[in-house]
């Protein structure tokens, strides 16, 4: 079942008034920690049901950067807790400074960005480093299920 992201009309009216501006200059994972919990039942781990996200955002001489903080527990075989991922992943924007024409903003519309948008342009990146983790630790095949807006 995919992650849905509850979105109102109101904060999509928000994100978009950032988006018009905003240019992506790179996604970057900024931190990230991987534990075998189980061995045994990491071969075989089960889809994840929920996807907690944490956001941050700072902004900084013409810059938005937004982090996304994941820690996701994933269960295997047995409904054991197998594997253990911490990820944070960030977004670099340039952005009109603060106090040019373009660069006026409230926190409420950069947070509207970032949990809409934003986080739509990173989750792929999200899902290829859980994939590549489990991989390179020896555990069975995970892929994260899609991200939809509703």
């Amino acid at each position: 079942m995919p992650f849905v992201l509850e979105v109102t009309e109101d904060q999509q009216k928000q994100a978009h008034s950032v988006a018009k501006r905003a240019r992506l200059s790179g996604i970057r994972v900024l931190e990230v920690h991987a534990k075998v919990l189980d061995a045994e039942a990491a071969d075989e781990l089960q889809p994840l049901e929920e996807l907690a996200t944490k956001l941050s955002v700072g902004r900084s001489e013409g810059r938005l950067l937004y982090r996304f903080e994941h820690d996701l527990t994933i269960k295997g075989s047995g409904d054991k807790d197998a594997l253990q991922i911490g990820l944070h992943v960030g977004a670099l924007f340039d952005f009109p400074e603060e106090g040019t024409p373009d660069g006026d903003a409230s926190d409420e519309e950069l947070a509207a960005f970032g949990r809409t948008t934003v986080q739509m342009a990173v989750y792929p990146y999200v899902r290829a480093a859980v994939s590549d983790l489990a991989a390179r630790l020896g555990c069975g095949p995970i892929t994260l299920d899609l991200l939809v807006v509703q």
